[in-house]
């Protein structure tokens, strides 16, 4: 991850062509990658440090460890890691680092690590406000809609996969890949079914 990141930060790299050349940074290129696409729509962290013509923005991407949440009352402090969390515990963090603009990521259940991305620039992904005075669902789906049409082509890709006669090829990851993952949660059944139609 932060072998990713220094990468991305790296300022003798000063193109985003320049950059997913490198063959670590490949799954960055969206004509291999839908989902590539998203992060580059209006909002998305790649939009935030590489303009549309390619060249960077100035922004950086920081990669911090969470050890957890602290809360000190007058001469009395206690912390707790965010792996070991309580619900609200967990909700009241989330709540404070989206008002910094720091978003944790998704941890595999075995793991006790926590990390968080930052972009420089980018203070609130949605803003909290806009949640307040009901248009956080609209902003919402603006920031969703272009992963939304990223999971469709992959899904069209892998399926494709199927009548393609390939010998050597993850069948998990097609099969998996070939239905909704990211998004899944954010739709209804039905939606899911009308949208699936081949």
């Amino acid at each position: 991850m932060t072998v990713l990141a220094n990468t991305i930060n790296d300022l003798t790299i000063e193109t985003f062509d320049e950059l997913i050349a490198l063959p670590h940074m490949k799954h960055l290129d969206p004509k291999i990658n839908p989902n590539a696409k998203a992060l580059f729509a209006k909002g998305g962290w790649l939009s935030e440090l590489f303009k549309e013509d390619g060249v960077r923005t100035g922004n950086t991407i920081d990669i911090s460890n969470l050890s957890g949440v602290y809360v000190e009352e007058e001469d009395y402090g206690k912390g707790i890691s965010l792996a070991s969390a309580d619900t609200y515990t967990k909700q009241t963090a989330d709540i404070h680092m989206a008002l910094n603009g720091v978003y944790e990521f998704m941890r595999h259940s075995d793991k006790s690590t926590s990390y968080a991305a930052k972009i420089s620039s980018l203070k609130e992904y949605v803003k909290l406000t806009s949640i307040l005075n009901n248009k956080g669902a609209k902003e919402a789906y603006k920031k969703i809609k272009p992963f939304l049409i990223a999971e469709l082509e992959r899904m069209i890709i892998l399926r494709q996969y199927q009548n393609l006669n390939i010998e050597n090829y993850d069948s998990t990851y097609q099969e998996n890949g070939s239905n909704f993952l990211t998004v899944s949660d954010y739709l209804t059944l039905e939606t899911k079914e009308n949208l699936s139609k081949d």
